[in-house]
């Protein structure tokens, strides 16, 4: 037996939940079907109604790119049977109308201050947006009433790749070099003002640990909103070698030395260390580091001892060291 059915006296009746009377149940069953009939026959009346729609601009001129914020929205008050604007108000958020910059001609605005800013006026897009939706309704209006546009000069230009890894090698290795990206540059496509401020570009950070060879790997070029890139990718090639320390005596050079003095340095050599790669080892030795005493020191400073600099140290020797860092000196007078 169904909930709200009963059986009396032989003939099944109808039962309604407790403290609704009979009357009211039908009363309100008939005033929703009233409501539904005259919503109905609403929807088919010509009415007026607004409605904030979507828009999306393409095609700007050739060689030139929207550089104005262009409202994403447009507010349109519409007239025409109920039934057909409801139906655009369900589909507004999905189906946006189009503004093809192509087909538009622009009209400049006399203006100084604004001597890049062109305009048009929504009016002249009702038709287009009415074909667009295919409706049974005119557009009354469009507010805005006037879209302004301005455009930057649309440019490429090539800018070097920078690769951005930090790489942790194992025990007794390092890298050798400064890795190099393939290509090792891009072209960048965009506005003008954003474009000639940019002279590299550099690839996104990545991290690589327990590195004891050398290898390449496939990483992503850093994006921007602000312009295009020819290529996203770029193989960065990272070089490692097994380091050894190089250790040799050399002799001080003196330089700026008055012709009216002679000076004796103790000690006249300096021991200098460095951590080479195995490949470098040799020519570290051959390469023309030099240990160097400025005597132009003594006019300024009375010191005791004289502070030691060691130049033309190859760019491949890390952590370069020497001793002793200061060196002792007697002076004395040229004999004539």
């Amino acid at each position: 037996m169904n909930e709200g059915e009963g059986h009396r006296n032989g003939k099944w009746t109808r039962r309604y939940p407790p403290g609704v009377d009979r009357d009211i149940f039908v009363f309100v069953f008939f005033l929703a079907l009233s409501f539904s009939f005259w919503y109905l026959n609403g929807l088919s009346k010509v009415i007026e109604n607004t409605i904030r729609y979507p828009v999306r601009y393409i095609n700007p001129p050739r060689d030139r790119v929207l550089a104005s914020d262009m409202p994403p929205r447009l507010e349109m008050e519409l007239r025409g049977p109920g039934y057909s604007i409801l139906k655009l108000r369900l589909s507004g958020s999905r189906a946006p109308v189009i503004i093809d910059m192509s087909k538009i001609d622009f009209r400049v605005l006399r203006n100084r201050k604004l001597p890049d800013l062109q305009y048009i006026l929504t009016a002249d897009l009702n038709e287009s947006f009415r074909h667009q939706l295919r409706a049974d309704f005119s557009i009354v209006t469009i507010k805005p009433d006037t879209l302004f546009f301005r455009f930057d000069r649309l440019i490429t230009k090539k800018v070097p790749v920078i690769a951005e890894v930090e790489v942790v090698t194992g025990p007794e290795f390092f890298v050798k070099g400064t890795p190099e990206a393939v290509p090792d540059s891009v072209y960048i496509t965009g506005p003008a003002p954003a474009v000639d401020t940019v002279n590299f570009i550099k690839t996104r950070v990545k991290r690589f640990t327990g590195v004891s060879e050398s290898f390449s790997s496939s990483v992503q070029i850093a994006g921007s909103r602000d312009f295009s890139i020819s290529e996203r990718r770029a193989r960065v090639a990272i070089n490692i070698e097994r380091f050894t320390e190089a250790r040799m005596e050399l002799p001080v050079k003196i330089v700026n030395k008055p012709d009216s003095i002679d000076i004796k340095l103790f000690p006249d050599e300096v021991t200098v260390r460095a951590l080479v790669a195995v490949s470098d080892y040799q020519g570290f030795f051959d390469s023309n580091i030099q240990v160097v005493v400025d005597l132009s020191v003594l006019r300024t400073v009375n010191t005791d001892k004289l502070p030691v600099s060691v130049v033309n140290v190859p760019a491949y020797a890390r952590s370069v060291v020497f001793s002793p860092q200061e060196l002792d000196y007697i002076i004395e007078p040229v004999r004539r």
